[in-house]
């Protein structure tokens, strides 16, 4: 989820009843809270290979991390504020980390909420990134609760209503473009995306023997576009090639749709590797290039972004 919608979270919550009853440093914990696991995106400040590399991190994006952040928030507010109730500013940091890590959930890229019992990753694939409804809604509820504070608690609870309906709405949707899907597709792997900003429309992937199919569906309507083919290569190299370059590595760590493609100019080969739903969700970086001589010699290694953005 984006910045601003996790920040509002926070807000609210953060309105009803903490600001009252425990003060500014109970409620400004809240938002921090919520903010604290995307810290690991800094690291795109070094570059798009360690965003790929740590963003969504076990350390920041998991119940195992979320107790590791709530003890460092609480060893921050303990030394910086007079506010010494380190249990309660624990227990308020580890409620505002889950919060942001349900609300990742939802979105496409996965995380590994169970580490360290486990390092497999998890997304419901309900909202994308940035969802203009459930913004709407917090900017909404925030602002009420801001004007009427005495309703806050009432508010709350009308914004969590709407909330698990929207999300209702979406999993009905989300059901409804696979099962149009599946009809029409002998695929046994299929996997339903949200569309863009799209409140009814869903991107539904399906593997193929060579690469994969997208499916664009109106589960409203009940409409269907598509398939576009995405064709994957097969080459030697490929794989030998992928154990060489760091930017590969780091790239096929978080593609859930992974495609190669080469092209030869002369004694030089260039092989792309790609991931469809980066490449249709519109994605600054859409995958890797990299360009070997006829000795199998990286000469040059990038990522391709998006020429859209």
């Amino acid at each position: 989820m984006d910045l601003l919608s996790h920040t509002l979270m926070g807000s609210l919550v953060a309105s009803i009843g903490l600001q009252k009853k425990y003060g500014a440093v109970a409620s400004a914990t809240m938002i921090a809270a919520n903010l604290l696991p995307d810290i690991d995106g800094t690291a795109m400040a070094l570059g798009p290979k360690y965003f790929f590399l740590y963003h969504r991190h076990p350390l920041t994006h998991s119940l195992g991390g979320a107790f590791v952040l709530s003890a460092a928030l609480t060893a921050v507010v303990s030394l910086a504020t007079s506010f010494k109730r380190p249990g309660l500013v624990f227990l308020i940091s580890f409620i505002g980390v889950v919060l942001h890590l349900l609300s990742d959930l939802l979105t496409p890229w996965p995380i590994p909420i169970l580490w360290p019992f486990s390092a497999r990753t998890y997304s419901f694939d309900l909202i994308n990134f940035l969802d203009p409804f459930l913004l709407a809604l917090l900017v909404g509820s925030f602002s009420s609760v801001r004007h009427w504070p005495a309703r806050g608690l009432l508010f709350g609870i009308l914004t969590i209503a709407i909330a698990l309906g929207y999300l209702g709405f979406r999993l009905y949707g989300q059901g409804t473009a696979l099962n149009i899907v599946r009809e029409r597709s002998s695929s046994q792997e299929i996997t339903t995306l949200p569309h863009g900003l799209s409140l009814t429309n869903w991107d539904v992937i399906t593997r193929e023997q060579q690469g994969y199919a997208l499916y664009i569906v109106d589960a409203l309507r009940r409409d269907m576009q598509g398939p576009q083919i995405f064709h994957s290569v097969s080459d030697e190299r490929i794989p030998i090639i992928a154990g060489k370059s760091d930017l590969v590595q780091a790239f096929l760590k978080r593609a859930r749709f992974p495609l190669v493609r080469t092209t030869e100019m002369g004694t030089l080969t260039t092989i792309e590797w790609l991931d469809v739903h980066l490449i249709t969700s519109g994605g600054a970086i859409n995958g890797v290039k990299v360009t070997i001589n006829d000795q199998g010699e990286i000469v040059e290694e990038k990522f391709i972004f998006n020429s859209r953005r």
